[in-house]
């Protein structure tokens, strides 16, 4: 993985204890195996020991502001998992406000019937 392609990344990591939300002074164990997540969400038995390639696949992710500071947020689990991919900070999908962006969308637009797709994933409303 490219380190400065995902400096950013940087910034989601968690001290290895932090406060329990309930304010007592217990601290809360963070694994150190990999994952840097509560031990009780502990995830290293799922991220794979070398990153997977997407040389043939472009994965940008569009990363809410509020998401990157949650201790549980899933992009620096994805970080772990995949070699090549972008995070954008934002919250909406809006023409202007990314190049990359508005790069796949013309193209999309102009080439209707290319074999490469651009995807668009979003959480349901009822999601938490």
């Amino acid at each position: 993985m490219d380190p400065d392609k995902h400096a950013t990344l940087s910034d989601f990591s968690d001290p290895q204890t932090n406060t329990s939300a309930a304010g007592d002074n217990h601290s809360r164990i963070t694994c150190t195996g990999g994952c840097e997540r509560p031990i009780n969400v502990c995830l290293c038995d799922t991220i794979p020991t070398d990153p997977i390639a997407t040389a043939t696949t472009q994965v940008v992710i569009l990363l809410d502001p509020h998401e990157r500071r949650h201790k549980l947020a899933t992009v620096p689990v994805l970080a772990k998992c995949l070699k090549n991919f972008q995070t954008l900070l934002g919250r909406r999908l809006r023409l202007g406000n990314s190049p990359l962006l508005d790069s796949l969308y013309t193209s999309a637009v102009e080439n209707p019937s290319q074999s490469l797709r651009t995807i668009y994933l979003f959480p349901g409303t009822d999601t938490s």
